[in-house]
């Protein structure tokens, strides 16, 4: 009686692990690879890291099998997978041309000398493009345009034409007309152009309106 006891408590604990087993993580991290349910049924919250956007995105888990990116929480996922590139992708110049999907990235442009935000395409193989304006300062070592301007006590571009740049996004922003002093709409490409471009008329007002 006693054996059958022991031997019934050996296969639930060996069940239990077994369950435990396939409700984590497969082992080896892979960051390059679309995240996978599995075959199994249940409803569990994973992180997979979204190679083209550079972050990480929730998931649902299905508790077993899979593939490698797959993390139990979103700071694991970015320790794992975010690696910032190194200081030589600063010199790298803007690409001529973007595809339709478009996230908010960050470039440092050479021209300015400092960080820059730019909506682009997520294009594979650049590595000036980063998810953050901080991570841009962080391996450029330059100030962001809005604080490299407050500091130097400047101004945005506003008595430049208004500049189309690059890209083939359809963005609407506005720019200051110096000739007839008022802000009017322009359409935006998403990258390259000139510091003559804002999100809002208001912003553009505030801005440029009161400087000539």
């Amino acid at each position: 009686m006693k054996l059958l006891v022991l031997v019934s408590s050996l296969a639930v604990i060996s069940a239990a692990a077994g369950d435990d087993r396939q409700r984590r993580s497969p082992a080896t991290p892979d960051c390059t690879v679309f995240p996978e349910r599995g075959p199994c049924e249940e409803s569990l919250r994973r992180y997979y890291y979204d190679r083209w956007a550079g972050i990480c995105r929730f998931f649902v888990y299905g508790g077993c099998q899979g593939n490698g990116n797959n993390f139990l929480t979103e700071e694991d996922c970015l320790k794992t997978c975010r690696v910032l590139p190194p200081r030589s992708a600063c010199e790298e110049p803007q690409q001529d041309s973007c595809t339709k999907t478009f996230y908010i990235r960050y470039y440092y442009d050479k021209k300015v000398g400092h960080c820059v935000r730019l909506s682009i395409a997520a294009c594979p193989g650049k590595e000036n493009n980063f998810r953050s304006m901080e991570d841009c300062e962080q391996v450029c070592g330059a100030q962001s345009e809005e604080r490299a301007e407050t500091e130097s006590g400047g101004h945005p571009d506003c008595d430049g034409p208004a500049d189309r740049g690059l890209c083939e996004a359809y963005m609407p922003r506005f720019y200051y007309d110096h000739d007839e002093g008022t802000c009017k709409r322009f359409i935006y490409g998403g990258c390259g152009g000139n510091g003559n471009n804002f999100q809002t008329e208001e912003e553009c007002n505030r801005k440029c309106g009161g400087l000539f």
